[in-house]
């Protein structure tokens, strides 16, 4: 049987790609391959950002940003336009 749970609804994008942010466990900390020659250290273990990603004050907080937004686009375009390396959300 599996646990998994549908994620949270936002009517927001930029909501919903936050949360998913949050959840998606980390892409670095194990090779690439079994004969890769570098490992990256996980910083963060992944059942840590799964606790976090649905604890209830975390959704909550989400919800509330759902409904009004303001706070977040003007940060991310405040500084998206300072810095691009790693996109629109990750500068």
């Amino acid at each position: 049987m599996s646990s998994f749970h549908a994620p949270p609804r936002f009517a927001r994008k930029v909501v919903r790609d936050l949360w998913f942010c949050i959840s998606t466990p980390h892409l670095l900390g194990e090779p690439i391959s079994a004969d890769a020659d570098v490992e990256f250290p996980r910083l963060i273990p992944d059942e840590w950002t799964t606790r976090v990603a649905w604890h209830p004050a975390t959704v909550k907080w989400l919800k509330e940003l759902d409904a009004d937004a303001t706070h977040l686009t003007t940060w991310i375009a405040s500084n998206a336009l300072q810095f691009r390396r790693m996109g629109y959300y990750f500068s």
